[in-house]
């Protein structure tokens, strides 16, 4: 009997290893995640602020040289 509960508990810290390590790869996995998806915002904040600044400047060629565009 004595032997059963020392395998039982040596079971447990094998289980408990096994979920501390799965946690560690959550949170690694979850930072790499957060940290593409910040790089993915501040791209697309860059990309949009160049559509933007380009229709600015075609719009203010389109008025200098007499041109609107029809929408």
């Amino acid at each position: 009997m004595a032997n059963n509960t020392a395998t039982v508990c040596g079971t447990g810290k094998v289980a408990q290893a096994a979920f501390k390590a799965a946690e560690r790869r959550d949170a690694s996995s979850k930072q790499i995640i957060e940290t593409e998806y910040e790089a993915s915002a501040e791209k697309t904040k860059k990309l949009r602020a160049l559509r933007l600044a380009k229709e600015e400047a075609d719009a203010f060629k389109a008025v200098i040289t007499g041109k609107r565009k029809r929408r």
